[in-house]
């Protein structure tokens, strides 16, 4: 069979033989595709659930390993909470020299052998506000319950930075703390 110069669809349709039924032929190609189409999400719909399921999996398995490590690490901030607990803010102090002794106070309490704080003196930032700068040797846990403590005083505004050197036997710190005080007020005379 010779077929045309012009590749129209008419003429293809009219080079094939009338026996051959072309809307069933045509119906069967377009089912076929639909058919393969659907296989085909079919099949990147179960690829994905699978990645999906193996995801979940590496996710259960990473959990069943850190489990022990988070219960224990649980155990621990109970135990500090619990030694912390009921630790009250310490009233605003009146003075420069009252807020020293806060902080030492509070070095005390968290098991601080060393701790040092001095007010800078372009630290004072506006009336009743001052930067202090703090050095400190002690353990991570003892350095922790010390920044527990500090974080409960209302009169502490700010820590601005925190440096550690490790070292032997403990690790060096360094602060630098917003704090304010509060000097009693003077009662007017009538």
């Amino acid at each position: 069979m010779h077929l045309p110069s012009r590749h129209t669809v008419a003429a293809l349709l009219a080079g094939i033989p009338s026996w051959i039924p072309v809307k069933a032929l045509a119906l069967c190609a377009l089912l076929l595709i639909v058919a393969t189409g659907m296989a085909a999400l079919a099949w990147q719909g179960k690829s994905r659930a699978e990645r999906r399921v193996e995801d979940a999996r590496h996710i259960l398995d990473a959990q069943k390993l850190l489990e022990p490590l988070v219960l224990e690490l649980r155990k621990k901030q109970a135990v500090l909470r619990a030694a912390v607990a009921g630790e009250e803010s310490l009233s605003t102090p009146v003075n420069l020299a009252d807020v020293v002794r806060h902080l030492q106070g509070l070095a005390a309490r968290a098991g601080l052998q060393e701790a040092h704080f001095v007010p800078q003196v372009e630290g004072v930032v506006r009336q009743n506000a001052i930067r202090l700068s703090g050095r400190l040797a002690a353990e991570p846990e003892e350095f922790r319950r010390f920044l527990l403590l500090l974080s409960d005083q209302k009169w502490i505004t700010a820590l601005e930075s925190c440096k550690m050197v490790s070292g032997s036997p403990r690790a060096q710190y360094t602060l630098s703390i917003m704090a304010s005080y509060a000097p009693p007020r003077k009662e007017s005379r009538p």
